[in-house]
């Protein structure tokens, strides 16, 4: 991925956007990077409302998200699952030669034995 600048597609002005609507508290090195989503109802000031919680997302919830995200990539059949995408992310890390210690950061791996 690369910033295309002026593109509504620009994934780096997408994710500062992400970022910006995060609560104060989960800004940190070491928040959860999913977060639970704030649902707003028609008739609720939007502008005021955050649109996360100050909590990660569920196990069960993110790996509906995979599925959904499985499907429309067109990949119906196919048993990924959340832990899926974070074993290739750090295997493709591992394989580009970026440190252990790196890559615990990024996967919240706690013991580089693990990763």
């Amino acid at each position: 991925m690369f910033a295309t600048d002026g593109s509504e597609k620009d994934p780096v002005a997408a994710y500062e956007r992400f970022a910006e609507k995060r609560p104060e508290n989960m800004k940190g090195d070491y928040s959860p990077f999913y977060l639970t989503v704030n649902h707003v109802t028609q008739d609720t000031d939007t502008s005021r409302k955050p649109w996360f919680k100050g909590s990660k997302i569920g196990v069960d919830k993110l790996g509906g998200l995979m599925k959904q995200i499985a499907e429309k990539a067109g990949l119906e059949n196919s048993k990924l699952k959340n832990h899926s995408a974070r074993k290739t992310m750090v295997q493709s890390l591992s394989d580009q030669g970026v440190p252990p210690t790196q890559i615990a950061q990024l996967s919240g791996h706690k013991n580089l034995k693990r990763i």
